[in-house]
């Protein structure tokens, strides 16, 4: 049975393109872990605050500095892989634009 979630496709899209390798088993674990969709995740939790920030215009440097800074901070206290850890700004820059676009699309 494969795991069926499109944010994980996408960070394991990056984590190919950006290493050159899919990502191993325990790799997979955290990524499934941090994007759960089906519950309340850190990862989920991490882009509907960049989008409650965007909407309260805070600048965009200072949001992709908080994912950022957000995303490396939970890969370090859960014991996360160094690849993840290393991966932590083109993670951040794909929550970026997730939420850029929500935020386009909602407007308000």
């Amino acid at each position: 049975m494969s795991y069926k979630n499109w944010l994980f496709d996408h960070y394991s899209k990056i984590f190919k393109d950006s290493t050159g390798t899919y990502p191993n088993d325990m790799e997979k674990e955290f990524l499934k872990k941090f994007l759960n969709i089906a519950e309340e995740s850190k990862g989920k939790e991490i882009y509907y605050m960049s989008i409650y920030m965007l909407k309260r215009w805070y600048p965009k440097f200072f949001v992709f500095i908080f994912i950022s800074y957000s995303i490396k901070k939970y890969f370090i206290k859960t014991n996360a892989p160094e690849s993840l850890i290393l991966l932590n700004k083109e993670f951040a820059k794909y929550t970026l634009n997730s939420a850029i676009k929500t935020y386009c699309k909602v407007g308000d």
